[in-house]
């Protein structure tokens, strides 16, 4: 028998010996299931590719959460916190209420004396039943419907011939983090169930949004990679369920309004940009701008096409999207009085100006093959970057400069 709390029109149940919870509803409505554990956390591991994928592409991890061990459940005003045990980790799921979300946060303690590799938490939950499937429609603004699956807007759930709603591998590949609207759900006589993540920290992957075993199921990732220290606690949050009366707009209004609620007010002018990208040099083949002079000339255009900003990407070909030298302006954007008349002109049409700052690292090369210098980055500040578990300098595209280093942070500051 599970136990459960009433807390404002929520109804939360867990199981009594674990403390998984098992199930969340609202005013009676069909609600989300949790057949599965709702958080399990990958440790250790192996990443066998140095390079932009290495994030995501871990094998060999250990799976904690699966069983835990309920130690305590805490009421504090309209917060419920299950505490619960885990091998080595300690997890403090907390449940905070509003009217019709429920925002979720998983504290996650090291209690052994060693450190621990933290890669992603998987968090998953489920709802509906093949009864329901005739009722409901899917929610998920802004991502790509499922390519293999024949279109139809709105169309019902028991329609579906693909196991995904949606296309998980469009941007960037199956497992890249997400950085969609993150609103996913479904919708039916007049209730969205619908689930979506805000956290400026740690990036969240879709892994699954369709129909298995019978349900409709989620299936997120988040990636939170870190050795965490014996004592330590890492906090993941920004996690929300909402179970939303009205119209699918109702509910996708007021999931999206939770972004604005997010966000943080801009100080000063707080007028939309609309910015173009400039790049001056040559790039794919074909050269737009040969220099600042001739972006002058077409500000007056750009102004009345409704642009008031403009991006200044890196020079091309060389520098190129990377980083060479932070204090050489010259190499980095081109000539710096050119561009200080560039940005003086752009002002006194209304223009502001934006200089793409690349952070992660300079290009690796022979500077005799490609005729180029070398960043002094590479020569003079080889222990300003990242290592690879390998104990290679670790790459993205570029060797990875370590953002976390302070005398990259001073120098950069």
């Amino acid at each position: 028998m599970n136990e459960g709390v009433n807390v404002l029109d929520w109804r939360l149940e867990w199981n009594p010996e674990n403390g998984l919870p098992t199930s969340l509803t609202r005013r009676g409505k069909p609600g989300f299931t949790f057949p599965e554990p709702m958080m399990t956390f990958l440790i250790g591991g192996i990443t066998p590719n140095n390079g932009r994928n290495q994030m995501y592409d871990v094998v060999g991890c250990d799976i904690l959460g699966v069983s835990p061990q309920l130690t305590e459940v805490k009421l504090e005003k309209e917060i419920v916190y299950i505490n619960t045990a885990f091998g080595p980790l300690h997890l403090k799921t907390g449940f905070e209420f509003k009217e019709d979300e429920v925002w979720l946060s998983f504290a996650v303690t090291n209690h052994s004396h060693r450190d621990i590799r933290l890669r992603s938490g998987v968090w998953r939950m489920s709802a509906l039943n093949p009864m329901d499937f005739h009722r409901y429609s899917v929610i998920a603004p802004g991502y790509s419907p499922n390519m293999n699956e024949p279109y139809r807007v709105f169309k019902k759930i028991d329609e579906y011939r693909e196991k995904e709603f949606i296309d998980l591998n469009c941007h960037g590949g199956a497992g890249t983090p997400g950085y969609r609207s993150g609103i996913i759900g479904v919708h039916g006589e007049g209730v969205g169930l619908v689930n979506w993540y805000l956290n400026e920290t740690f990036s969240c992957h879709i892994e699954s949004f369709g129909v298995e075993d019978d349900a409709v199921r989620w299936v997120r990732k988040i990636y939170c990679p870190c050795d965490l220290k014996p004592g330590e606690t890492l906090v993941l949050d920004g996690l929300r369920m909402g179970i939303i009366e009205g119209t699918r707009g109702d509910a996708i209004r007021s999931a999206s309004g939770d972004f604005s609620r997010f966000a943080k007010t801009p100080a000063g002018d707080s007028t939309p940009l609309r910015i173009m990208e400039i790049c001056i040099g040559e790039k794919a083949g074909r050269s737009v701008f040969k220099g600042y002079d001739e972006v002058i000339k077409k500000l007056p255009e750009i102004a009345d096409m409704g642009f008031n900003a403009l991006q200044i990407m890196p020079a091309m070909p060389f520098p190129s999207y990377s980083t060479f030298d932070l204090m050489d302006i010259g190499i980095t954007y081109g000539d710096e009085a050119e561009l200080r008349n560039l940005a003086e002109k752009a002002h006194g049409l209304g223009l502001k100006i934006i200089c793409d700052i690349v952070l992660h690292g300079p290009f690796e090369y022979e500077p005799e093959v490609v005729l180029r210098p070398v960043s002094p980055y590479l020569k003079d500040r080889k222990d300003w970057f990242m290592r690879h578990e390998s104990g290679e300098p670790g790459r993205t595209y570029t060797r990875s400069l370590d953002l976390a280093d302070p005398r990259y942070q001073i120098h950069v500051a």
